[in-house]
């Protein structure tokens, strides 16, 4: 991850300040700059080792399964264990995948017993360091108000444009309303004399609370990637006012700013044992 410039999304270029979430479920070795993201739920396979027990059913007993590469049903990863990282990143490039990794077992597993492999000794070292070094972020933690929070009550925490001046939200948020099917980044310009129990097309209204309608101005979310793939804008122009109730406004966490963006946040990928991962990819 790196720092935000004045555009919000854009990144300016200079060195990674963090590490995303996704390196906590991706497959490495430390002596290697690759790391393999999988595409099912091998991942969220939880960690019992040597020192650290984990949750659960992890015992003295260990871990019940290990993680080697499946040579056996995809002829592609026999292949691509001979390749260069070099050799590597160009296929990936082009869109290309073949690496395939599967869970054996290390015993007979009993019905309902949990699934467990060992990260590795680097693993628990890094993670025995964030719990020893990390602290609760600086600043006002009195005024800390939760995103759940604040969806449990918009009717409490929603702000219009003119509030905003006097009396900005708690914690930093964006603010999406939910018209014709997508969440869309809006504003909040005025609250309206009347209720969503007003409004006579609204039939979900009428056996709950009044809630508060107010003028918003959606605006089109800009995509980021060619991964924003599903959202949808209906609308002639690049903005658009519709009153709205408050039954259809959200909070989502400010750019950067939910939890998992956090300085200090733990990560360190899942550790592959050495004998597993090629000598050539280590390259550190």
């Amino acid at each position: 991850m790196f720092e935000l410039n004045v555009n919000g999304y854009k990144v300016d270029g200079g060195d990674p300040v963090g590490k995303q979430l996704l390196l906590n479920y991706c497959f490495g070795h430390g002596k290697s700059t690759m790391v393999v993201c999988t595409a099912s739920s091998s991942n969220l396979i939880n960690h019992c080792g040597p020192k650290v027990k984990g949750e659960g059913q992890c015992d003295n007993r260990g871990p019940n399964a290990v993680v080697r590469w499946a040579t056996d049903f995809d002829p592609e990863t026999s292949l691509w264990l001979d390749m260069s990282l070099d050799e590597i990143d160009e296929l990936v490039e082009k869109g290309r995948r073949g690496l395939s990794l599967e869970i054996v077992a290390l015993r007979d597993i009993r019905a309902d017993e949990e699934i467990f492999i060992d990260y590795g000794p680097e693993w628990e070292e890094a993670w025995e360091r964030h719990l020893s070094a990390w602290s609760p972020p600086s600043g006002n933690g009195d005024n800390y108000v939760s995103i759940n929070e604040m969806n449990k009550d918009v009717e409490k925490y929603v702000r219009t444009v003119d509030d905003l001046e006097t009396d900005p939200y708690p914690i930093d948020v964006r603010v999406g309303c939910f018209v014709q099917g997508f969440h869309h980044p809006c504003q909040i310009l005025e609250e309206t004399p009347v209720t969503e129990a007003d409004i006579p097309h609204d039939s979900s209204a009428l056996n709950e609370p009044r809630r508060s309608v107010y003028r918003v101005r959606l605006e089109k979310l800009e995509a980021l990637s060619r991964w924003e793939i599903q959202y949808r804008w209906h609308f002639p122009t690049k903005s658009y006012e519709t009153p709205l109730s408050t039954k259809y406004i959200r909070f989502f966490p400010g750019v950067y700013s939910s939890d998992q963006h956090l300085p200090g946040a733990f990560r360190q990928q899942i550790g592959v044992p050495d004998d597993v991962w090629p000598k050539q990819w280590k390259n550190l």
